[in-house]
């Protein structure tokens, strides 16, 4: 290997942690922004005055808006993977308080968890992560859903994803003023409930 070419290979790693800090700054001031401002339509502009950097530098990281809220999506898996709460549990039983310990989270993780969670709310189920997740849903009670006729199951699932989700668990914090744990102690509480009657009517 030539001189030139190990110049051309070699990576600062003071460089690669500075580029590292800046992309979370934008990330997080991306977040802020949706999260307290309730801005989905914001301009990288936007987020460059907030995180303090130029507009060039936001665009050197992240290509368009949608690249960002991309970006952001993946901020919040990698926070959750951190904390070891992004692998699925081993079995059903651990479902609930994996679910809980989650929820509890998203605070502790902040404006980026709570920016995803309104994102998701203003979306629904357009956007292909949420169908995804959706389906993996489906898939993990299928054994109890399964047992049951059509209908039923599909009023079911419904519930069930509806409670199981970030926007429940914000519209419980927001709308309902119950503080974030309490709110993720509550959502535990209706999925074991819900999950417990599903059993008895599967039989």
């Amino acid at each position: 290997m030539t001189d030139d070419t190990r110049a051309r290979t070699y990576h600062s790693p003071l460089r690669e942690l500075q580029a590292q800090r800046t992309r979370h700054a934008i990330l997080e001031a991306g977040a802020q922004i949706i999260d307290e401002d309730g801005l989905v339509d914001f301009s990288m502009r936007d987020v460059a005055e907030r995180a303090g950097v130029s507009e060039r530098t936001v665009y050197n990281h992240f290509a368009n808006r949608q690249a960002l809220l991309d970006g952001l999506a993946d901020y919040v898996d990698d926070r959750l993977r951190e904390l070891d709460l992004q692998s699925d549990p081993r079995d059903v039983d651990d479902f609930t308080p994996r679910i809980v310990a989650i929820m509890k989270a998203f605070e502790d993780i902040g404006a980026p968890a709570r920016a995803m969670a309104r994102l998701t709310t203003a979306q629904g189920t357009r956007s292909s992560a949420a169908r995804e997740r959706t389906q993996q849903f489906r898939e993990r009670f299928a054994h109890v859903l399964d047992r049951l006729p059509d209908n039923e199951a599909d009023r079911a699932f419904a519930i069930l994803r509806h409670v199981v989700s970030s926007t429940t668990w914000l519209a419980l914090r927001d709308e309902f003023d119950l503080d974030p744990h309490d709110a993720a102690e509550a959502i535990g509480w209706a999925l074991d409930t819900l999950l417990r009657d599903l059993d008895g009517r599967a039989g």
